[in-house]
C-alpha cells in the first residue's frame, strides 16, 4: 500500500483516540476486505464479519505494533487479516469449491457481457484465476495473497508469520505450483476437454 497513514494519527490511534481509530480503519478498508475475500472466497458471506475481526484485533493490539523494526504498518494489518481469515477457513473446516461457485448461480460471462472482446476474455481469465485460487488449500492462498496482493516480500512475510526464509520459499513455489495447475485444471474444464 502505497499512502501509509501519517505517524501522527497512528500515534492518536495508538492512544485510544476515537477519530484517529476510525480514520485508521477507514484508510484500511480498502486493503483488509478485498485480502480477506481472497482468502475466503467472495461468495462467503462471513468475509465483512471476517474484515471487522481483523480490525478488532489490530485495535486491541495496536500498542504492540512496532515501527522500529521497519514493519508498515499496511504490512502488519495484512498479515492480521490473513491469518483471522486462514483461522477461519480452518474452523470451518472447508474450503469453497468450483462445484460451490457453480452452484451459487455466478456466471461470470453474465457479468461480462457488455465488455468488448478483448476485455471479455481478460475478465474470463481473471475469472479463471479466482476460481483456481479458490481451490488452492488456505495456507497456499494466504502466502499468494501476502507476495502478490499485500506485495510483501519473502523477508517480510516470515517476520510476520514466524517462520524460516527457506519455508516460505518454499511455501511459495509450491503455492504456484497448484496455482499453475489449479489453472490449467479450469482452462480444460472451459474448453471442455
Amino acid at each position: 500500500m502505497k499512502d501509509e497513514l501519517d505517524e501522527r494519527t497512528l500515534d492518536e490511534a495508538v492512544r485510544g483516540d476515537a477519530p484517529a481509530r476510525l480514520a485508521l480503519v477507514r484508510r484500511y478498508a480498502v486493503l483488509v476486505l478485498p485480502l480477506v475475500t481472497r482468502v475466503v472466497g467472495a461468495s462467503s458471506s462471513d468475509r465483512f464479519e471476517l474484515a471487522q475481526e481483523s480490525f478488532v484485533r489490530a485495535l486491541l493490539n495496536l500498542s504492540r505494533f512496532d515501527r522500529s523494526r521497519g514493519v508498515r504498518f499496511s504490512t502488519w494489518i495484512s498479515t492480521i487479516a490473513v491469518r483471522v481469515a486462514i483461522d477461519h477457513v480452518r474452523r470451518r473446516g472447508r474450503v469453497v469449491s468450483l462445484d460451490t461457485l457453480r452452484a451459487s448461480g455466478r456466471a461470470p460471462e453474465e457479468e461480462v457481457a457488455d465488455a468488448d472482446e478483448t476485455g471479455l476474455d481478460d475478465k474470463r481469465e481473471a475469472e479463471r484465476l479466482r476460481r483456481a485460487m479458490l481451490e488452492l488449500s488456505p495456507e497456499h492462498r494466504a502466502i499468494l495473497v501476502l507476495r502478490c496482493e499485500a506485495e510483501l516480500s519473502r523477508e517480510e512475510i516470515a517476520r510476520e508469520l514466524d517462520l524460516e526464509l527457506g519455508t516460505v520459499k518454499s511455501r511459495l513455489s509450491r503455492a504456484r505450483d497448484a496455482l499453475r495447475s489449479a489453472v490449467r485444471g479450469a482452462a480444460r474444464r472451459a474448453e471442455g476437454t
